[in-house]
């Protein structure tokens, strides 16, 4: 038998997707192992800076053990500070964060078994590599050399750029998921829905009798210089402060194959209020009675139950009940959120309990909508003063829908600058090392006449290429995963070129930028310093 399924259930935007919980988490991880190879990348620049002072401490009779545990020690203590301040920062922005996220989050979920093992396991893994490796590569030496500070440090020189490739992969990689993001949330805003959201204001019913309250309602605003025109359905368009949406679908057999459609039950002068384009046939009317057991159909529909023409068939929608003639076609238009295709759609006159209106749409005119907004909601408490008015605006609701996507971008927004504000301290503290290991090569190239210009490039340069190739790797990777999230919308930008072109150029001027400063300062120092230094 066939008759109409309604789910009340609310929209997405009222829920936190596991989608956005597993990106917080990887976003999260990869935050923190940027944050650890510039912490190696530090320790490893340490170690080749206190080589003479290993030395001197293996020559006085000190063990690999000995010297292996201070490292790892002094590693750990740093760790427990970072820890220590990571949660008093934590503690102060977590209210906030539950708040945006609508999540009973709190420190103590720390205690839990899993966590804390967790975060034990963690901590020694960050301690050992950051400690014992750096120790470990200037144990390897003879103490002779190390003594005489002839150390080669062309492996660890090696490390320290895969591992700034890799940190500048994932700040690139979040750069591009910001990007991407953020341009499928402008087309969602602005793309066409089909109708007119603007100046248009949703009121939900609550308990009050639907058709009842519609007219005693229109009949309030009768005269009122703000409102151009009234209509009511059964089911809101986009999210409204009532926090719900109702989807009602049928399905009959017509002409030998099965018609499945949404159905929208409505008042006079929906089409008019909403600016849905009628490319055939009529609105309903007022005067006409049969216009109670009649539908106005989309071009989807038009196309499911093949027909060139549909004005005048009748289609049995339900099996105990009369057929209902079509009497207008309109343009098709997105009833649903952007994430899936225009179906089909058939609407029909609401009234009573079997086809119940729940909301009203008022058309006010587009000068003093705050004012028009505020004059609704006056006469709205003088009619019924024991229920509240949640009137909001009809745009509001539909961006009201993309609520986690919302999210999503911010979480994006805020990643990349985290990550690439870690990458660039880490890329600091390498330029300066860099530059005090070049200090005599720059002394000599000033004597014999290079130019303040080619020695900054010739400091860049080898930064630069990393930037470019931590860039390359990302790119794969990056479309990848927004390739497969776009495939959540029906409705979606294609990921352009330009997009991994504007990413790396992001990169590349902030790595720049942070390489300039370092060796325009070495490029202009006195080179009879240098060399006397050296």
């Amino acid at each position: 038998k066939n008759h109409f399924n309604t789910d009340l259930s609310g929209l997405q935007g009222n829920r936190v997707s596991g989608v956005y919980v597993i990106a917080l988490l990887v976003i999260g991880i990869f935050i923190l192992l940027i944050a650890c190879i510039n912490f190696i990348n530090l320790n490893i620049a340490r170690a080749f800076n206190r080589a003479r002072e290993i030395g001197v401490r293996k020559t006085l009779g000190a063990g690999k053990l000995t010297l292996l545990i201070q490292f790892w020690v002094e590693t750990a203590l740093v760790c427990l500070i970072a820890f220590g301040i990571g949660l008093l920062i934590s503690s102060l922005i977590l209210p906030l964060f539950a708040q945006n996220f609508r999540s009973h989050i709190h420190l103590k979920m720390l205690l839990q078994p899993g966590l804390l093992l967790a975060s034990f396991s963690t901590f020694i893994l960050i301690t050992v590599i950051a400690g014992f490796y750096p120790a470990w590569l200037m144990l390897r030496y003879k103490t002779v050399l190390v003594l005489k500070g002839t150390v080669n440090t062309t492996k660890p020189g090696k490390v320290r750029n895969i591992l700034l490739v890799t940190q500048f992969s994932l700040s690139t990689l979040l750069i591009i998921c910001t990007l991407v993001t953020w341009q499928q949330m402008q087309y969602m805003q602005n793309r066409p829905l089909g109708f007119n959201r603007s100046e248009v204001i949703s009121i939900p019913l609550g308990n009050l009798s639907g058709t009842n309250a519609l007219d005693l309602f229109r009949q309030k605003l009768q005269g009122s210089a703000e409102v151009e025109s009234v209509t009511g359905s059964r089911s809101n368009l986009g999210l409204g402060n009532d926090g719900s949406a109702s989807t009602s679908v049928t399905g009959f057999t017509y002409n030998g194959h099965e018609v499945k459609t949404n159905v929208q039950f409505i008042d006079y002068d929906y089409l008019k209020t909403l600016g849905i384009k009628l490319l055939a046939g009529r609105e309903f009317s007022r005067d006409f009675a049969t216009d109670s057991n009649s539908v106005i159909i989309n071009e989807k529909m038009a196309a499911q139950i093949g027909s060139k023409n549909p004005i005048g068939t009748f289609l049995p929608f339900e099996d105990d009940k009369p057929p209902m003639q079509v009497i207008g076609v309109m343009k098709d238009y997105n009833f649903q959120s952007l994430h899936q295709e225009v179906e089909p759609i058939s609407l029909s006159l609401g009234s009573g309990q079997t086809k119940p209106l729940q909301y009203i749409f008022v058309r006010v005119k587009s000068a003093g909508l705050n004012a028009s907004f505020n004059h609704l909601k006056l006469q709205w408490h003088q009619i019924f003063p024991n229920t509240e008015f949640k009137g909001s605006w009809l745009n509001e609701n539909t961006e009201r829908q993309y609520k986690s996507e919302k999210r999503l971008s911010n979480i994006f927004v805020g990643s990349s600058v985290i990550a690439i504000l870690i990458s660039c301290i880490g890329l600091f503290a390498m330029a300066i090392i860099t530059m005090v290991q070049r200090t005599k090569e720059v002394g000599i190239r000033k004597v014999l006449g290079s130019s303040v210009a080619g020695i900054v490039v010739l400091l860049s340069k080898d930064f630069i290429k990393l930037i470019l190739i931590a860039s390359v790797l990302a790119f794969p990777v990056a479309w990848y995963v927004m390739h497969n999230w776009l495939q959540s919308f029906a409705y979606r930008i294609e990921i352009s070129w330009w997009i991994f072109g504007l990413a790396t150029l992001i990169a590349l001027v902030i790595a720049l930028a942070t390489v300039s400063f370092q060796a325009v300062k070495a490029a202009l120092a006195n080179p009879v310093k240098s060399l006397r230094s050296e």
